[in-house]
């Protein structure tokens, strides 16, 4: 008996590449090097680019996250928890002292 296999060959060439590496995945200095060249290839795709590629590279700058602005923002909203909390009674404190 002869098997046959389904093969489809886009599916197949996506399976010998190798995922593109990310930062946090690579030393400190090849993440480096990494954003570096992110960065110039943002920069000629603006400056050089079709109407299409500068659209592209403009949806994918808009839809990052800056994190250290979330980090100072997660920090002033834990502050401003604290303060509006402190006159708050504790969960050990009971009204009725009078017992």
């Amino acid at each position: 008996m002869l098997e046959m296999e389904r093969s489809i060959k886009a599916l197949k060439a996506k399976a010998g590449r190798s995922a593109p590496e990310t930062p946090s995945k690579v030393s400190p200095l090849k993440a480096k090097l990494i954003l570096q060249i992110r960065e110039q290839r943002i920069a000629l795709g603006q400056a050089f680019g079709s109407k299409r590629s500068k659209k592209a590279i403009q949806s994918q700058l808009s839809g990052q996250v800056d994190t250290n602005a979330l980090e100072n923002i997660a920090g002033q909203i834990f502050e401003n928890i604290k303060a509006a909390t402190e006159n708050l009674p504790s969960q050990g404190f009971s009204l009725n002292t009078w017992n």
